[in-house]
């Protein structure tokens, strides 16, 4: 019984081991301080910068001093495909050193800063 047990527990973390893996990209992970899933709730545009308000569903990885709560302003390039409809991980990087707590999509756009986007017809239902 123990060890049928620990056969479970052993496959149950090999699984989600695999599964974490292919959920994020390893190179942009690297570049990348904080990564996020999310799911977009609104744009608002500026001449440089337009900036994508999100809910944060998970905080994957977060190597910041920064807490993050339910909902976050990210910039990307106006001028670039920022994030899309529906739920995303979105790969960040620091808007500026002087504000900190502003942050923009790795590269400021999103091939290179976003993974994974679920379309709204995709995603799954809030519990």
């Amino acid at each position: 019984m123990k060890s049928i047990l620990f056969i479970l527990i052993v496959s149950f973390v090999l699984i989600g081991s695999v599964v974490a893996d292919n959920f994020l990209d390893n190179n942009l992970a690297q570049k990348s301080e904080v990564i996020l899933h999310v799911k977009l709730l609104t744009v608002g545009g500026a001449d440089k910068y337009a900036w994508y308000e999100v809910e944060i569903l998970e905080v994957l990885k977060n190597e910041s001093k920064e807490t993050f709560t339910k909902k976050l302003k990210i910039a990307a390039y106006s001028w670039k495909p920022g994030i899309p409809e529906g739920e995303s991980t979105v790969y960040l990087e620091r808007y500026n050193k002087i504000t900190q707590q502003l942050w923009m999509l790795l590269g400021g756009e999103a091939s290179t800063g976003v993974r994974q986007a679920l379309k709204p017809a995709e995603v799954r239902p809030t519990q």
